[in-house]
């Protein structure tokens, strides 16, 4: 799993997101305050990603066929999908 440092050159109006190690001038992606999802969003998210790894953890078939979902949507997105 990538790790991220996330700086505030201006005090929260704009982020930058880096790789953990990677040098300031060598990788940022500059992400602006408006592309914030509301709290309260953000925390349904997470309910709902905890949810279903509980799913699949419990269901060993569901996660077999999630890993599949997953491996299908890399490929497809990467245009490999022939």
């Amino acid at each position: 799993m990538t790790k991220w440092i996330y700086e505030t050159p201006d005090n929260g109006k704009t982020i930058t997101r880096r790789v953990l190690g990677v040098h300031e001038t060598d990788r940022h992606i500059q992400i602006s305050s408006s592309e914030w999802l509301p709290l309260s969003q953000t925390i349904e998210i997470a309910r709902q990603v905890i949810k279903e790894q509980c799913i699949r953890h419990e269901y060993p078939v569901v996660n077999e066929l999630w890993v599949q979902y997953q491996t299908m949507l890399r490929l497809v997105s990467n245009g490999e999908s022939e």
